[in-house]
């Protein structure tokens, strides 16, 4: 008898499921939007103000997009359904603050705060997922071994304490306000703090856990993880950016912009998991160091350049107009030759090989315009095929000209 396979209409299902949560996503974060809308001209707090609700908006989208395809592709990867899962909770989130917004301060009725206060746990849910689990079982779904269950169950129980104890916090978590609905309760002023602790262990079992991922698998796993931390690496530059330009701002279009960027993750994930232009992170990376320096490099020249001549330009003039002009051209002049040398460096520093490769081809390709002997260019060039590229096997032959 045969017994047909079920494995296709699995597959159809899980497929209707994740577009049916995608659209729930949808329709959540449209429920937000036009709530904001009745309130976008009450004032507000700047946690329900347009910069965030933007930011919010597009976050909690790009993570149900992202999720839904890569769970309607590979719905057998668990990676797929906790990104489609983070992004209906942010949706979820992001009804539940606006509904509760212009409930509580256009209407001024009691449901809007218990919506507010509700939306706290969701928050802090979401994001432990994200800092715990998905380190954990990237990129297959699966933990790199069974010695990482007991960092599992870790990160399971900080999310759960943590959960639970922002049902204590007198704030709600992320928007800043007073959290009336608050359950006043010890055990849970204990597990708030205790399950931030633990989320804070996990986060760096989750990190070394990846490393330890990538020090044993393959070369396509390897470049599948490099997408992975190359997301937090642009989101952590960001942040580290804005620090040290304006310093700890509270100006929410800034926060907002800082915030909207998380949204590089689950395009990331998305891009590893499928394996579309999976190779391409090196490119990428690179092309990021290279402009990412040039720019910093020449930010530093102008300003600097701004103050110097104003200094010295001060006697002979009270305005600033010059030494702007003066350092805008000598920044414009600075970029190409400091574009050259950081991409030299960084060449160097970190795809030495590939440097290496580059000089050994100038090199044979000068000495190839002054030799003669054919017999000299044929060992050359073996050489240089065998320190460039490495093959196993290196072989040249030539074509008789008397044919």
């Amino acid at each position: 008898m045969i017994v047909p396979s079920t494995e296709p209409r699995v597959g159809r299902r899980a497929r209707t499921i994740a577009l049916a949560l995608a659209a729930s996503a949808v329709l959540l974060v449209a429920t937000g939007l036009v709530s904001f809308a009745l309130y976008a001209a009450t004032p507000v707090p700047d946690t329900l103000g347009w910069p965030f609700t933007v930011a919010f908006a597009v976050g909690v989208l790009t993570f149900a997009a992202a999720g839904v395809v890569i769970a309607a592709a590979s719905p057998g990867n668990l990676i797929g359904w906790i990104v489609l899962l983070i992004g209906v909770v942010g949706s979820t989130n992001f009804a539940l603050e606006r509904v509760g917004g212009y409930l509580t301060f256009v209407r001024g009725e009691p449901a809007g705060e218990l919506l507010l206060a509700v939306s706290s746990p969701l928050a802090v849910a979401n994001t432990a997922v994200l800092l715990l689990l998905l380190p954990l079982v990237f990129p297959d779904g699966r933990l790199p071994s069974p010695r990482w269950r007991p960092v599992f169950w870790l990160a399971l129980s900080a999310i759960v304490l943590a959960t639970l104890g922002s049902l204590a916090s007198e704030q709600i978590i992320l928007l800043g306000l007073p959290n009336t609905y608050r359950i006043d309760s010890g055990a849970l002023r204990i597990a708030f703090p205790l399950g931030l602790t633990l989320l804070l262990v996990g986060t760096v079992a989750g990190i070394a856990s990846l490393i330890d991922r990538y020090r044993h698998a393959e070369t396509t796993v390897q470049m599948q993880i490099r997408w992975f931390v190359y997301a937090a690496g642009v989101f952590g530059a960001l942040v580290i950016g804005v620090l040290l330009l304006l310093g700890v701002t509270s100006d929410p279009t800034v926060i907002a912009l800082v915030s909207a960027t998380h949204s590089v993750f689950p395009l990331a994930i998305m891009i590893a998991v499928l394996r579309y232009r999976l190779y391409d992170i090196d490119v990428l990376i690179r092309r990021t160091l290279v402009y990412g320096l040039t720019t910093g490099s020449v930010a530093v020249a102008f300003f600097a350049g701004i103050v110097v001549l104003q200094a010295v330009l001060r006697p002979f003039t009270a305005g600033s107009e010059i030494a702007v002009a003066g350092s805008t051209l000598a920044s414009v002049a600075l970029f190409q030759p400091l574009r050259s040398r950081i991409q030299a460096g960084v060449d160097r520093r970190f795809y030495r090989s590939r440097y290496d490769a580059e000089r050994t081809l100038d090199r044979f390709v000068h000495e190839l315009a002054e030799e003669v002997d054919l017999s000299a260019v044929r060992g050359r060039l073996l050489a240089v095929a065998a320190e460039t590229f490495e093959p196993s096997e290196v072989s040249v032959w030539f074509q008789d000209p008397r044919r």
